[in-house]
């Protein structure tokens, strides 16, 4: 009935009325369109200036997130509602990183009248920032500072020389362990970049105080590296969170020292030779003993071996398998025996147990929009506002005839494709002769999406069997929902159904 009154109604309308209602419907429409396409989804993300290291920072850690973000010459803009989650999501991860002014910018504001105190320190400034520069592209080193202090000689008697020294403070990356190797060669890349600085007069702390001396006597170094390696080996094979490892290296905290000398004879002869003359007299009773030796020359190679504390003394691996994977232990105990290069001669041990692994709480990411949505909301406001509204404007022109015809072809012989919510809602016998016979299963589909108080009142104006029938097929909370809101009276005698209904 509804499909064949409004196009009734349009047809009694005159021409100019149809104009005008089209008209109308064009202005509204290029209206909503021009507000939709013109308005500013983004706003920056900063509130100061962003110098060009930091926009870079800003911009690859939002590209490794998946976050839309358009950038600009000092700050970068993202959609309104992602703004205070994203701020959050970079302070977490320590981005952008501070500013650090190396030899070029420091050295730019000396000029002729500069002191030779203030040049010196610049200078030394410079200096420093060049290597917390160098620092930050070593892996596993989010951010760096170094300290020098330069060597200050004795001039008069009762002064101390002292020799020059620096101080160096790491921030590691989430997770990122550093090894033995790695911290002696940052002191030797220090000490390089500071003339007369000794590698063994830098000190390196990380971002919790911990004092890093680059030795491996306690097997921590040695026992993260290992883990690491088999973690992610197994990672690979088996997939994130199946398999977890542990390892403990055990290392002996003396030093020894083995001098050995070698002499290697010139000749075919021994190197060395010795006799004995002894002989006695009778007739004038004398003894006489002569003893000779004799050294023809040899190669001498003297060795001296050292062993530094910290060689591993034992090694032990312990392997949390995931309990579906039980069938894989001795592929997985081999592979890992050759990865940690265990030696059981030594006491080294692995350990693989199956165990019910729990489930890792997933993070929620940031809401994305849509890549379509995105591209609209970056482009179309650089599009000047005119553009838009001559375009659609230009689009319902061309489209106003066909849409008339459209309207105006529908009549009442066009058949429903469903019946609708709004012709089951209305109860009566008018709208049983008019309608034809409607499944409880078309009913409940017409439904789904409605809420308890909808559903209601539909359900009410149905045939007891037809509402039991559409009843029975809601889960028994949104059953209850919906019979709690029923309309039909009900004498305070009678039992209540919906329990009955409920586990029907």
């Amino acid at each position: 009935m509804l499909n064949g009154t409004v196009p009734r109604r349009w047809q009694d309308l005159s021409r100019s009325a149809q104009i005008g209602s089209l008209a109308l419907v064009a202005i509204v429409l290029i209206g909503l369109a021009a507000f939709f396409f013109t308005r500013d989804t983004q706003t920056g993300l900063f509130a100061r200036p962003l110098l060009p290291e930091q926009l870079a920072d800003v911009e690859t850690r939002l590209a490794a997130w998946n976050v839309p973000f358009s950038a600009t010459s000092d700050n970068v803009r993202v959609l309104s509602a992602q703004k205070n989650e994203t701020l959050l999501r970079l302070s977490l991860a320590g981005v952008p990183r501070l500013h650090i002014a190396d030899s070029s910018e420091t050295l730019a504001k000396v000029g002729a009248l500069t002191p030779q105190s203030v040049l010196e320190a610049q200078t030394r400034d410079g200096l420093a920032g060049d290597l917390a520069l160098g620092l930050r592209d070593i892996t596993g080193i989010s951010d760096a500072r170094v300290i020098i202090a330069p060597a200050t000689p004795g001039y008069f008697a009762d002064e101390t020389a002292h020799e020059a020294s620096a101080s160096v403070q790491l921030v590691r990356a989430p997770g990122a362990q550093l090894s033995p190797e790695t911290i002696g060669g940052i002191k030797a890349f220090v000490a390089a970049g500071v003339p007369g600085l000794d590698p063994a007069h830098v000190a390196v702390v990380d971002d919790r105080g911990v004092a890093l001396s680059g030795t491996a006597w306690t097997g921590e170094g040695e026992a993260q590296q290992l883990q690491a390696s088999i973690q992610s080996a197994l990672d690979q094979a088996l997939g994130n969170g199946r398999a977890i490892v542990r390892a403990h290296v055990d290392v002996d905290p003396t030093t020894s020292t083995q001098h050995e000398t070698k002499r290697t004879p010139v000749t075919a002869k021994p190197i060395a030779g010795q006799t004995t003359d002894e002989h006695y007299t009778s007739d004038k009773k004398r003894y006489s003993k002569i003893q000779s030796s004799t050294d023809r020359g040899s190669d001498v190679v003297v060795t001296d071996k050292s062993s530094a504390a910290g060689r591993p003394q034992r090694v032990s691996i312990a392997v949390f398998l995931d309990r579906p994977l039980a069938s894989e232990i001795p592929l997985i105990r081999s592979l890992v025996e050759s990865a940690g290069g265990l030696n059981y001669a030594r006491g080294d041990s692995l350990s693989v147990q199956p165990i019910a692994l729990a489930t890792a709480p997933q993070t929620a990411p940031i809401r994305t929009v849509p890549p379509a949505q995105a591209v609209l909301a970056t482009f179309v406001p650089l599009l000047p506002p005119t553009i838009w509204i001559l375009a659609l404007g230009g689009l319902l022109v061309v489209f106003a005839r066909p849409l008339k015809r459209l309207l105006a072809d529908l009549g009442p012989g066009v058949p429903a494709a469903a019946p609708t919510l709004a012709a089951m809602s209305v109860p009566g016998p008018a709208s049983a002769a008019t309608l034809p016979p409607v499944s409880p299963d078309a009913i409940f589909r017409a439904l789904a999406d409605e809420p308890p108080h909808t559903a209601a009142t539909v359900i009410a104006g149905l045939s007891t069997p037809d509402a039991a029938a559409v009843l029975d097929l809601y889960p028994a909370d949104a059953r209850r929902e919906i019979i709690s809101r029923l309309a039909r009276p009900r004498t305070p005698l009678a039992n209540d159904v919906s329990g009955a209904v409920g586990h029907g």
